[in-house]
C-alpha cells in the first residue's frame, strides 16, 4: 500500500545489491552515494539537492521466509504487521532509527540504522500485500546543508539478529563516548516499587535492608514515593523533588545507614513533570506546559527546548546527588519531552532551541557535567526503554527493561532487546515480583528469565518465605558466580519471534545457557569452555546436552539441582566420543552444572 501511495514522488537508487533482491528508493530531492562496508553492508550518503517539506527514503525486499520485525524500544508489537498500521515517532526520548527484518532462526534478512538520531523522524513498515514485500519507510526533514548516513544490512552479510542489531547500534552511536560503569552497577538490586508502590519510608528501608543484603542486593533503587506529596496515583505532587519530612525526616542520615550495610542508593526523579500541587509549579505555570490528563497521570510537562527549564533540571539532579549523598538517580518519563513535537518553539531566551530531540540532548549534557562534577566515581544513571537511543549511552549507564509486573516472558524478552541495542552499558531487568504464597517455582522462574540482565527484585525481604528465600538465594549467588560471563561474554539466543527460547552467554572459560522451552538441546564447544551452567527453565524433567569437541580419558562431571540448590544429583560420564549426546534429569526450574 504504501508504495502506490507515493507513487511517482520515488525514484529507484543505484544500490547493487547482487541476488538479495533489496531495493532503496528516495524522493526526488535526496542525493544518495553507496558504498560498500563489508560483504552484504552498504553505507548511504543522503544530501539534499533542493528543500522538500518532506524527504523520504524507502527500502522493500521481497518477503521470502521472514517471520518478524525487531526494532528496539518496542513491547507486543505485531512481529510481522502490515505497511497500512501506522506511523512510529522515532526520537532521541523514544526508540531508535534502526531494525531488523527477520527469518525464524534471527538471521537478518534487511537491517536498517539512520544516523539522524537526535532530532525526530516518522518510521512506517510492514508487509505490502499488493507487492509481495517488506517495506520500510524513513520520513525526515533535511536542510541542504545537512549530510546523514544510512546503513544497510542484507542477507549476504549473514548475521543474526544479535550481531546486526549491534553493528545498527553502534552505527547510530557514531564516536559518542559511553558513560563509565560503576562495580555497584553490576550488582543485584533491589527497587521499592512493586513491593511497596509509593508507601516507602526510612523505617521500612532500614528495616528490611539486612533482608536485601542477605538476598544478594548490593544496591537499593528508591522508586517514586520519597517525595513530597508522593500519595495515591497520578503525579501532581511532583517537582519539588525534595524528601518527604514524614517519611524521611533525615534522608541523607538514612542514606549513610543503608551505605553502612553495604548498599549503594539511588534515587527515583522524572524531572520534566511538574505538578500543580507543588510549589515549583507557581515558577513554571506561566510558561502553560503541556497538560497530560487522568488521574494517574493528571501533571504537566517542562518544554526542554527553554534554557531555564534546562538549567532547572539540571541543578536540581546534582542537587539531589549533595544533599542526599546519593550514589546515582533513576530518571524517568524522558520520553513525555515527545509531546512537544511539532509545537511552536520558545523564543523568550537566547538559549532557547528549536527542535525536542536537540533540547534533549542539551538537556543531558547539563545533567551529566553537574552530576559528574567533584565525583571520583562515574554515579548509576538508569534509563528504561523505550528510550533506548544508542546516543543515549553517554548519559546513562543502565537501561532497564519496560515495565512488566510479573511477566517473566515479557522480561526476558525485553532484557534481550535492551542488549542488543546497548552494548556497551549494562541491561537491568523489570523489577520482579511474585506470589509470596506460591511454590518456589515461581520466583525461580523470575529470576532465570531475568537472568541475563542485573536482576532487579522487588519483594518485601521480610515477606520472603523460607523455600523461596532458598532460591532467591541460590539463583543469585549463582547470577555472580556466572556474572563475567553474563555481562561481558558473547551472547547468542533462539528466535526472537519466539520469545528467546534459548538464551546463550560464553565467556569466562563457561557457557550459560537459559532454556525457556522443551525439547531443546544446547550444544556446548569444549575448546572453548569447559563448564556449562544450564537453567532448565520449564516444567521438564529432562536436559538435552551436547558436547562437541572432548578429549578422549576425560570425564563429564555433571550435578543437577532444584532451584535452592538443596537436592543433588551427581553423575560422572566417561568421554567414549568427542562429540558426547547427553540427556541428564534436572528438575523444572532447576540447575545443571557440567564440567570437564
Amino acid at each position: 500500500m504504501l508504495l502506490d501511495r507515493y507513487g511517482g514522488t520515488l525514484s529507484p537508487v543505484n544500490y547493487e545489491c547482487g541476488a538479495t533482491g533489496v531495493s532503496v528508493l528516495a524522493t526526488h530531492g535526496l542525493v544518495l552515494t553507496r558504498s560498500c562496508a563489508g560483504n552484504g553492508v552498504y553505507e548511504i550518503t543522503v544530501r539534499a539537492a533542493y528543500p522538500e517539506p518532506e524527504a523520504v527514503i524507502a527500502l522493500t525486499v521481497p518477503l521470502n521466509n521472514a517471520a518478524s520485525f525487531w526494532r528496539p524500544g518496542v513491547r507486543g508489537s505485531v512481529p510481522l504487521a502490515p505497511d497500512w498500521h501506522g506511523d512510529v515517532s522515532v526520537s532521541l526520548a523514544n526508540s531508535a532509527p534502526l531494525g531488523c527484518l527477520l527469518d525464524v532462526d534471527d538471521n537478518c534478512l534487511l537491517g536498517f540504522a539512520f544516523s539522524l538520531a537526535v532530532r525526530e523522524s516518522t518510521l512506517q513498515y510492514g508487509v505490502d500485500e499488493e507487492h509481495g514485500l517488506f517495506v520500510i519507510f524513513l520520513r525526515f526533514h533535511m536542510n541542504v546543508d545537512d549530510q546523514e548516513r544510512l546503513l544497510v544490512v542484507d542477507t549476504a552479510a549473514t548475521l543474526t539478529l544479535i550481531d546486526a542489531g549491534r553493528r545498527l547500534a553502534r552505527f547510530v552511536r557514531g564516536d559518542r563516548e559511553l558513560m563509565p560503569i560503576p562495580a555497584s552497577a553490576c550488582e543485584p538490586v533491589f527497587s521499592t516499587w512493586y513491593a511497596r508502590l509509593q508507601d516507602i519510608d526510612a523505617e521500612y528501608l532500614l528495616d528490611e535492608a539486612d533482608g536485601m543484603v542477605s538476598l544478594g542486593c548490593r544496591s537499593v533503587f528508591v522508586d517514586d514515593g520519597w517525595q513530597e506529596q508522593a500519595h495515591g496515583r497520578g503525579y501532581a505532587g511532583c517537582g519539588d523533588w525534595v524528601a518527604d519530612p514524614a517519611k524521611f525526616p533525615d534522608l541523607r542520615a538514612t542514606i549513610r545507614k543503608l551505605h553502612g550495610k553495604g548498599l549503594a542508593v539511588v534515587l527515583w526523579i522524572a524531572p520534566l513533570l511538574v505538578g500543580e500541587r507543588s510549589r515549583t509549579w507557581h515558577d513554571v505555570a506561566a510558561q502553560d506546559p503541556i497538560y497530560l490528563p487522568g488521574k494517574d497521570l493528571d501533571v504537566h510537562v517542562l518544554d526542554p527546548r527553554r534554557a531555564v527549564n534546562r538549567a532547572r533540571l539540571a541543578a536540581t539532579c546534582r542537587r539531589l546527588m549533595d544533599d542526599y549523598g546519593v550514589d546515582g538517580l533513576k530518571i524517568d518519563f524522558l520520553d513525555q519531552a515527545s509531546r512537544y513535537q511539532g509545537t511552536p518553539a520558545p523564543h523568550t531566551d537566547t538559549g532557547d532551541l528549536n527542535d525536542v530531540g536537540e533540547a534533549m540532548l542539551a538537556l543531558l549534557d547539563e545533567i551529566r557535567g553537574t552530576m559528574y562534577e567533584g565525583r571520583v566515581e562515574s554515579p548509576i544513571v538508569e534509563f528504561r526503554s523505550p528510550y533506548v537511543n544508542p546516543v543515549l549511552g553517554s548519559y546513562a549507564n543502565v537501561l532497564r527493561a519496560s515495565d512488566c509486573p510479573s511477566d517473566a516472558i515479557a522480561n526476558r524478552c525485553g532484557v534481550m532487546d535492551a542488549r542488543i541495542v546497548a552494548d556497551g552499558r549494562i541491561v537491568d531487568s523489570d523489577m520482579m515480583l511474585w506470589n509470596i504464597a506460591a511454590q518456589p517455582a515461581a520466583c525461580a522462574q523470575q529470576i532465570m528469565s531475568a537472568f541475563f540482565g542485573v536482576p532487579q527484585l522487588s519483594v518485601s525481604p521480610s515477606l520472603i518465605p523460607s523455600l523461596q528465600r532458598n532460591v532467591c538465594v541460590r539463583l543469585l549467588n549463582l547470577w555472580k558466580d556466572c556474572r563475567r560471563a553474563i555481562l561481558g561474554g558473547q551472547l547468542t539466543a533462539g528466535s526472537q519471534a519466539l520469545s528467546y527460547p534459548v538464551v546463550n552467554a560464553v565467556g569466562d572459560d563457561m557457557q550459560v545457557t537459559g532454556v525457556y522451552t522443551q525439547n531443546v538441546v544446547v550444544d556446548v564447544d569444549a575448546q572453548i569452555v569447559h563448564r556449562l551452567v544450564l537453567l532448565n527453565a520449564t516444567d521438564s524433567c529432562v536436559s538435552t546436552v551436547r558436547v562437541h569437541g572432548l578429549d578422549y580419558g576425560r570425564s563429564l562431571h555433571m550435578v543437577s539441582s532444584d532451584a535452592a540448590g538443596s537436592r543433588e544429583r551427581q553423575t560422572v560420564i566417561d568421554v567414549t566420543s568427542g562429540t558426547m549426546l547427553v540427556d541428564v534429569l534436572v528438575e523444572p526450574f532447576g540447575v545443571l552444572d557440567v564440567t570437564w
